[in-house]
């Protein structure tokens, strides 16, 4: 079944109200609650991702309506008068009228162009001692050609990004409605359109998107590990396919928490997918193509999936 749900969660605060709060501390992933978790306690303190108005669970007692749709999120009708972009459902992608309107949303981070994922790790310059900075994440790429709406075929030039998947995975409540252009893709969409989940690969592609899946296992085949020894990581698929794994030497997987104990967690990667044996795999990744998401968006990750 088709997801057409814009809302993907809500947030839970029983002390936030929408005339009086600062919206900034209602926006915290441990206050994320997805629509079959939601309880009779709940009720009038769920608020909207985009808006921040009050939402309710539909249907209230159900996790699905009669048709077999899931249960999902809908405005309070008494703040149909505040702009919300989740009201109803909308078409993919983004566009601008002019250069100014396109420039904005990048400053305003509503929009971010990523020229590429980063291949290889980078590190700010040292200043003195031992180096035990934060790994750098996100640097300037190139200008890149952007099309603007008004004029057809009329492109202007804006300033790309150089990210790894780890800034996507840090905040991910607020990037799901952001709007991303990946690498090799011509129109921006938010990023909860752009998610692929593993259960749905049925074969090799050659495209590299951005997938997301479930940890089953995570071994490395060898009684006395070494740092360029392969990790296979199990993740969850659907039936159409016997198995797959990302394929990842130890040190690099284990650079990115992946290890023995994450079984359950979710992993997020910008990949092709290929063969491996009678199953599938992601494999020769770059150090900014993969990343462990945080454990407070596992319930949210599992919604997706399930959606």
């Amino acid at each position: 079944m088709v997801d057409t749900q814009r809302i993907k969660f809500a947030y839970h605060d029983a002390n936030w109200e929408f005339d009086t709060g600062d919206p900034d501390a209602l926006r915290t992933p441990t206050k994320i609650v997805v629509a079959a978790d939601v309880t009779d306690e709940m009720e009038n303190h769920l608020f909207c991702p985009e808006c921040c108005t009050n939402l309710t669970k539909s249907p209230k007692n159900r996790q699905r309506f009669k048709n077999g749709r899931v249960a999902c999120f809908v405005h309070w009708p008494s703040y149909r008068h505040v702009k919300c972009g989740l009201r109803s459902t909308k078409p993919d992608g983004m566009n601008f009228a002019t250069e100014e309107a396109a420039t904005q949303a990048l400053d305003r981070g509503d929009l971010v162009l990523v020229h590429q994922f980063m291949t290889q790790q980078l590190h700010p310059p040292e200043t003195s001692g031992t180096y035990n900075q934060t790994p750098v994440e996100d640097i300037d790429g190139p200008q890149a050609n952007f099309p603007i709406a008004r004029h057809r075929g009329q492109t202007v030039r804006l300033p790309t990004r150089i990210s790894s998947v780890q800034t996507l995975c840090r905040r991910l409540d607020e990037n799901l409605y952001r709007h991303y252009q990946l690498p090799g893709n011509s129109n921006p969409q938010q990023l909860h359109d752009l998610l692929t989940p593993v259960s749905g690969i049925t074969g090799e592609d050659d495209r590299p998107k951005l997938y997301y899946g479930k940890i089953m296992s995570s071994s490395v085949m060898s009684a006395n590990p070494q740092p360029h020894h392969l990790r296979m990581t199990k993740l969850e698929c659907g039936s159409q396919i016997v198995d797959f794994y990302l394929k990842q030497n130890n040190a690099s997987q284990e650079s990115k928490g992946i290890g023995t104990d994450k079984v359950g967690r979710y992993v997020l990667f910008w990949s092709g997918i290929t063969a491996n044996g009678i199953g599938y795999c992601a494999e020769q990744l770059g150090w900014g193509e993969f990343a462990l998401v945080p454990d407070l968006y596992t319930r949210l990750l599992d919604d997706l999936a399930e959606a």
